[in-house]
């Protein structure tokens, strides 16, 4: 396994859609899936800075979750999650796993043909650290590892995401995050293959206001 630096529009325009990489772009909780990109301005779940770094520092909340999803793709997706406090913010850690049934691998380049049909596993370590750096202004950074096992081929891939979260003091509710995830360089099986992946990056802002309905409901 080796890395490689990216152009512009390689890295803008990865894809990583039928490899065990894509497991990068997974939601890792419903109401993050059911939120959409309104979840990087705030929600709670333990699992919440894997959608934006900063989140923890603003919803201030220490927990351990474990969740278990299985679509229709015969995709097996689980993960650990754990938030806590650390010297004045919060430390996130996150350990996941997905496995795959036999799909159809292609390049990253769009006239590639068909490399083969696989199974994957993949593996995920992400730690991440947030705090609020002034007044409703909240910050965070994480890195995280993704090990891909298919038969005799194994690569791991080491990306970084930053996250940013706005409150508006001046309207009730409101807030704003944007999140870059999933940053790094193209990973090749070895020093000979022509073939490589490259880590989906993803771009995600949001804007969220909470709204009362009553004391006891809101949305």
């Amino acid at each position: 396994m080796s890395a490689q630096a990216l152009t512009l529009d390689e890295f803008f325009n990865a894809q990583s859609i039928n490899v065990g990489f894509s497991f990068l772009k997974t939601t890792p909780d419903p109401v993050a899936l059911s939120l959409g990109d309104a979840g990087t301005a705030g929600y709670l779940s333990t699992s919440n800075f894997l959608v934006n770094p900063a989140l923890p520092s603003f919803t201030k909340e220490k927990s351990v979750s474990f969740s278990y999803r299985y679509s229709l793709s015969s995709l097996n997706i689980s993960f650990v999650n754990i938030q806590t406090r650390l010297l004045g913010g919060f430390l996130g850690f996150s350990t996941g796993y997905s496995s795959s049934d036999t799909i159809p691998v292609r390049n990253e380049l769009p006239t590639s043909g068909n490399l083969g049909l696989y199974r994957f596993s993949s593996f995920s370590a992400a730690l991440s650290y947030s705090r609020e750096l002034l007044s409703g202004i909240y910050f965070g950074v994480m890195g995280r590892s993704i090990s891909e096992i298919s038969f005799d081929l194994y690569k791991t891939s080491f990306v970084a995401s930053a996250g940013l979260l706005l409150k508006f003091d001046m309207v009730k509710g409101l807030s704003f995050g944007a999140s870059l995830l999933n940053m790094g360089g193209r990973v090749r099986y070895d020093e000979t293959s022509v073939d490589y992946i490259i880590p989906p990056f993803t771009l995600r802002m949001g804007l969220k206001e909470d709204i009362r309905i009553s004391e006891k409901t809101s949305t």
